[in-house]
């Protein structure tokens, strides 16, 4: 056998796609800081990443309703999180969201949608 046949061995490609959804990570978390897009209590980075503080990605418009893998449609979420929101519509998860920031100089009840 050729050593090109045998170095597909020493490199498989569920590598590539770990050091890709790190990548994205770190530019997702650049852009949208330490905190949960859903709940917004911080996340843990290291250690190991099935805790339940860990980072996961999340699609606001799931791949299954034709959403991409392009960084404005990536948010980072607790394993929690992301299990809550699911494959729902993007309207819907944002609806879901709780802890959003209210708007500067808002009072809490004017932050929820649907207030008067």
């Amino acid at each position: 056998m050729s050593a090109r046949k045998n170095a597909r061995w020493f490199w498989p490609g569920w590598m590539h796609r770990k050091h890709r959804r790190k990548a994205k990570i770190a530019q997702v978390r650049q852009r949208d800081g330490d905190k949960c897009w859903r709940c917004n209590h911080p996340m843990r980075f290291e250690g190991p990443p099935n805790c339940g503080k860990a980072a996961t990605i999340e699609h606001l418009t799931p791949l299954c309703h034709g959403g991409t893998w392009a960084l404005d449609n990536l948010v980072l979420c607790h394993p929690g999180c992301n299990k809550h929101l699911g494959t729902f519509p993007r309207e819907r998860k944002e609806r879901m969201r709780i802890n959003r920031p209210a708007s500067p100089g808002a009072g809490a009840r004017d932050a929820r949608p649907g207030c008067p």
